[in-house]
């Protein structure tokens, strides 16, 4: 069983939601890190929530030794990263191919549209496991996401057409004098 959360105002990172990536030879999946700031009580609360009844239901209500939440702080796990900072993150992955769409609900295919970022809306289903006895915790599987804003790109993303050539215009098309034909 798992319990479905939609969190709006979030940011993506290490987005990998068009093609599916193995990571040290693991099976590929599709993949994100979710933003957003530790002010943001109303998505605090839906995290915490979820969270919890997948311990009551899973757990029955305990947590069990070694239990790994899927909910981080950024403070304390990306010590130095300005962009983790002031934030909590997840992850969230998934066998299958995500809804991906932009604000007027089109599907996005193309990763200079869709990238680490940006900023939108996700729908996850968190679920608690147990491995081998010695692993326990609550983990996000990815459902879908729509991309609301633009964001500063985290991956570096390369040039674009406007930051490279913006400043550069458009040559003008030559006029016909009566005189070129004499």
């Amino acid at each position: 069983m798992s319990t479905k959360v939609v969190l709006k105002n979030v940011r993506f990172s290490y987005v990998t939601v068009l093609e599916p990536k193995g990571f040290n030879g693991s099976e590929p999946k599709y993949s994100v890190s979710i933003l957003f700031p530790k002010t943001d009580t109303e998505n605090i609360e839906k995290m915490r929530n979820a969270i919890k009844k997948e311990i009551d239901d899973v757990f029955g209500g305990k947590k069990p030794n070694g239990f790994q939440s899927c909910l981080r702080d950024g403070d304390a796990e990306r010590e130095g990263d300005p962009v983790y900072a002031g934030h909590y993150f997840f992850n969230a992955s998934s066998k299958k191919k995500p809804l991906v769409v932009d604000a007027d609900h089109e599907h996005i295919t193309s990763p200079d549209v869709i990238y680490s970022g940006c900023y939108g809306a996700v729908s996850v289903n968190l679920y608690g496991y147990s491995y081998n006895k010695i692993r326990h915790g609550v983990a996000c599987g990815l459902n879908g996401l729509i991309k609301l804003h633009e964001g500063e790109r985290l991956d570096g993303g390369g040039a674009s057409a406007l930051s490279d050539f913006g400043d550069i215009a458009k040559p003008k098309p030559k006029t016909v004098d009566e005189d070129d034909f004499l």
